[in-house]
């Protein structure tokens, strides 16, 4: 037979919290309203040209493959190749522009 097992004091006491820290406490136990934008808000309100970026990425992966299936002219095969590598500069240097973009976000200030 094991032997009970001894909880572990507590290292701090409940009562001992400054009332800055109760206070905080009481915020978070409240789940705090979010008047001001996080990063979270932000990087869901850059979600349509996420959407896009993948999008492009797999429409770019078809026009190839779509012109050998159907057998099309050499001219429209180049045509696409070549919007293809258009797309894919403009794609690249979107994904770019969006990586610096997450890399510089800053919280705003808080106005308390």
């Amino acid at each position: 037979m094991r032997a009970p097992v001894a909880r572990m004091p507590r290292a701090r006491d409940e009562a001992a919290l400054s009332p800055e820290a109760e206070a905080l406490r009481a915020q978070l136990a409240a789940g705090r309203d979010e008047t001001e934008p996080s990063f979270a808000d932000w990087r869901r309100s850059q979600r349509g040209g996420q959407v896009f970026a993948w999008v492009m990425t797999f429409a770019l992966l078809s026009p190839g493959v779509l012109c050998f299936l159907f057998q099309a002219p050499i001219q429209v095969s180049s045509g696409l190749e070549v919007v293809g590598m258009i797309a894919n500069w403009w794609l690249r240097r979107e994904r770019w522009r969006r990586l610096r973009d997450i890399a510089a976000w800053d919280a705003p200030p808080s106005s308390s």
